[in-house]
């Protein structure tokens, strides 16, 4: 029998550990900073590895990502998730105990786009820590971690003569090509450094 949520706090409660209101802002966040990246979507499929009360990443966070990415512009109490994606045109399911997992500790966004196009979003867990970043798109490895100073690079092609961090492969979404970097150390002046660089569009500042 399926469940109906009414609003994105309702699975809570099917939770072993409750996520904060601070690890719901920041899942909300992190899909507010991919909706500009992403095309326009047909359906979001959560890969789960456990079920969807044992998920390592909380399905209330997953259902707050989700909502940053298709389009919803706050969240509150009474956000009902998966009916605006689907006013949007947007299918949202869930499949637990996926076998489509390679790695421990991780979650699978797969989305499609209206023309068909075909994204993987990797979200890794750390209990101990009490984290959640994404850690993949596609093939491609990258760190975009809630709570840490992170810059989305627009650019035209691969950014080389960073300052020391961690730079990540080049991305394409949506025919856009961007570049995750995270500092080891910031300055005030980090963002005019980056947007300096040649080839680099635009800075976005993810916290």
């Amino acid at each position: 029998m399926s469940q109906e949520y009414t609003s994105v706090f309702d699975v809570i409660g099917r939770v072993v550990v409750t996520p904060s209101d601070q690890h719901i802002a920041e899942a909300f966040r992190l899909g507010q900073a991919l909706h500009p990246l992403l095309p326009q979507l047909q359906r979001i499929t959560w890969q789960l590895d456990g079920t969807v009360s044992e998920s390592s990443l909380d399905q209330a966070l997953q259902l707050a990502i989700t909502a940053g990415m298709v389009g919803i512009d706050e969240l509150t109490t009474t956000t009902n998730v998966l009916e605006v994606a689907y006013k949007h045109g947007i299918s949202v399911s869930f499949v637990p105990n996926s076998k489509h997992l390679n790695q421990p500790h991780t979650v699978q966004a797969d989305l499609v786009s209206v023309d068909h196009q075909t994204i993987n979003l990797v979200f890794t867990s750390d209990a101990l820590k009490d984290q959640f970043a994404l850690t993949q798109i596609n093939d491609d490895k990258l760190t975009l971690q809630p709570g840490a100073f992170t810059m989305i690079l627009s650019v035209d092609e691969a950014v080389t003569g960073t300052p020391q961090g961690n730079l990540s492969p080049l991305i394409y979404l949506n025919d856009q090509a961007f570049q995750i970097f995270v500092p080891d150390a910031f300055a005030t002046d980090l963002v005019s450094q980056l947007e300096a660089l040649p080839h680099v569009n635009g800075v976005t500042l993810f916290r």
